[in-house]
């Protein structure tokens, strides 16, 4: 009897023990009909799918897996179509929004999702306007307007640069027991500058570091 017991118990602490690590993804996808949903776990040297699923008619669909620690994965129509996530264990996640630009879609249920999705939609505002202001130069290059605006024009473009990076910096300060105090860490707003790059900016690396090794040392 005292073997039975036992045996029971065994078995219902590894049950509650997996199921404390699943977490769930729901929700609708507009104008996905008969579309796959990828849900791939973001790693060092790429990402690994986890799960996949077709979405119904009406772009309704549910995920579930499993994580011990707060992870980065990635939700995904397409190559160049998908959301970041930060998920932790027992979240129960919903995602509503259009498949033709994931990166709006209304997130709830995941405090480290919105605030991945805020850092990223921060940085691809910024990348917009400094897009804008390159393409413009490249207009009136050769013409009286160059010499007149250059001047206006680099100090907008500085200005944006140095407002994006207080921003990171502030985001950084503000979330150091959040994963997703990582990402304005390694953030580019283009292919070869990154937002943080002063050498007096390395400091946050260090500090990030020791205080997410502290909350999560098994990660």
């Amino acid at each position: 009897m005292k073997r039975l017991l036992f045996f029971i118990c065994a078995i219902i602490l590894i049950t509650s023990c997996k199921q404390s690590g699943q977490f769930e993804i729901s929700g609708t996808i507009r104008n996905s009909e008969d579309k796959k949903l990828i849900l791939s776990e973001l790693l060092v040297s790429g990402t690994q799918e986890v799960e996949s699923v077709k979405l119904d008619k009406k772009g309704n669909f549910k995920i579930k897996a499993s994580t011990d620690i707060p992870k980065f994965y990635q939700l995904a129509i397409s190559k160049n179509n998908f959301i970041t996530l930060l998920i932790e264990s027992g979240e129960k996640i919903t995602i509503e929004g259009d498949a033709k630009d994931m990166r709006k879609v209304k997130i709830s249920g995941s405090e480290g999702s919105i605030l991945a999705q805020k850092i990223n939609n921060q940085l691809a505002e910024t990348k917009h306007k400094l897009d804008s202001i390159i393409n413009y130069i490249k207009t009136i290059q050769g013409t009286p307007k160059y010499d007149q605006e250059i001047d206006q024009l680099n100090n907008s473009y500085a200005s944006i640069v140095n407002a994006q990076r207080d921003s990171s910096i502030v985001l950084i300060i503000n979330n150091m027991d959040s994963m997703a105090s990582i990402s304005p860490l390694y953030q580019k707003y283009d292919h070869q500058h990154l937002v943080l790059y002063k050498n007096r900016e390395l400091q946050y690396i260090k500090i990030v570091s020791e205080a997410l090794n502290k909350k999560y040392p098994e990660s």
